[in-house]
């Protein structure tokens, strides 16, 4: 089907269809439309082995609406697309598979929601842009929706390559959800952030996430968390095995006092151009077993209830900061490694500045660190 001017190329209302092998290349409708290649209404449907070129006026390409449950989409083929390439905006979606789909050059590779929703082993290469000021894209996004249920997500074994502005978002809903799991995906290159919680115009973030063995590279923030004053949510995340290489922020998590309680950032590995972990205004987090690389280690602000126990920190500046923050910071092992021209020198040695600096109105306790070749050891002012 070539050149799609109005409307929808193929609309499919009914059950258990299969649509297969299909070509659509090109499209003429009005931009910003809802016109697209594929949209369907209704149930146990699959989309498979289809090629989507060159569109670049239509909203969603491959859409779903109204009541669909158990829709499966794999194998599909991706290519120029302006807008949304995959979106799920049916209501109370739930048992949706999206799967080894290709994309190379979109703006928005999956957007979706509902219950018991996979993505899982796609690639998507050159996307995650949006031109509506004040907004960001993302390769892959997901949030819920204004009513039903919106939970048992998993996001996993995803490959995004060269994003222009975000990775992966999860975003917000008008109905209390979560149950994520964000795992062994791979997300590279120069974007701002590599996986974003942020807000999509809806008050409830999403609670009980796990984020583990994803691989991060990007050029500002690796795993990132927006704040806002008028939401809620976001309870219970668990984010382990980590590695994050080559960014300004390994872990850069900003909450507000109904946000973001009872956090556990464990066994992630992190080598940083800025920091490996700030946190701002976080309420019970614990900060374990990590691997730390950085010109700052890790960097809590406005928090309370922080837990810092077990790290290995090599800071080329800073270990382990605390201003106006109340915790514990225990039996970690922080190294000072400097090598600029402005470094201090102790005994012919060129060392780090801080070890452990406390400042501020803190209420911190520390307990057996292990701390060498910094200027101060431990700073309090």
């Amino acid at each position: 089907i070539y050149n799609i001017t109005t409307d929808v190329g193929m609309r499919y209302w009914g059950n258990n269809g299969t649509i297969q092998n299909n070509l659509f290349d090109g499209d003429g409708a009005d931009p910003h439309g809802t016109y697209g290649a594929v949209h369907i209404i209704g149930d146990n449907n699959t989309v498979k082995f289809n090629h989507f070129m060159n569109m670049t006026r239509s909203g969603n390409i491959l859409g779903t609406y109204g009541e669909s449950d158990k829709i499966s989409i794999y194998d599909n083929y991706f290519e120029n697309i302006s807008y949304n390439a995959i979106a799920t905006y049916a209501n109370n979606n739930k048992d949706y598979i999206i799967s080894n789909n290709t994309f190379i050059n979109v703006s928005t590779g999956i957007r979706a929601s509902g219950e018991n929703l996979t993505i899982f082993g796609n690639v998507v290469q050159d996307c995650g842009r949006t031109e509506s000021a004040g907004y960001v894209g993302g390769c892959i996004t997901v949030a819920g929706g204004s009513y039903g249920r919106h939970d048992n997500i998993t996001i996993s074994q995803n490959v995004i390559i060269e994003p222009t502005q975000i990775g992966i978002i999860i975003g917000t809903a008008n109905v209390p959800w979560g149950n994520l799991s964000i795992s062994d995906n791979s997300i590279e290159g120069d974007s701002y952030y590599g996986l974003f919680f942020t807000s999509s115009n809806s008050e409830n973030r999403p609670s009980n996430v796990t984020v583990f063995n994803n691989h991060v590279s990007v050029f500002e923030d690796a795993i990132a968390i927006y704040r806002s004053y008028e939401e809620k949510g976001g309870e219970n995340y668990d984010i382990y095995n980590n590695h994050i290489t080559n960014s300004s922020y390994g872990l850069y998590l900003t909450g507000t006092s109904l946000l973001y309680k009872n956090f556990t950032i464990r066994d992630n590995l992190i080598s940083t151009n800025e920091s490996g972990i700030h946190i701002d205004d976080m309420d019970g987090i614990n900060i374990f077993n990590n691997t730390i690389r950085s010109l700052s280690g890790i960097s809590s602000i406005d928090s309370t209830g922080i837990r810092v126990n077990a790290n290995n920190i090599v800071a080329s500046k800073l270990g382990i900061f605390a201003s106006n923050s109340k915790g514990n910071i225990t039996h970690n092992q922080i190294l000072g490694e400097c090598k600029d021209d402005d470094c201090a020198t102790v005994y012919f040695s060129k060392v780090a500045e801080n070890g452990i600096k406390i400042e501020s109105y803190s209420e911190i306790e520390l307990v057996e660190n292990q701390i060498s070749s910094f200027n101060y050891l431990v700073n309090i002012s």
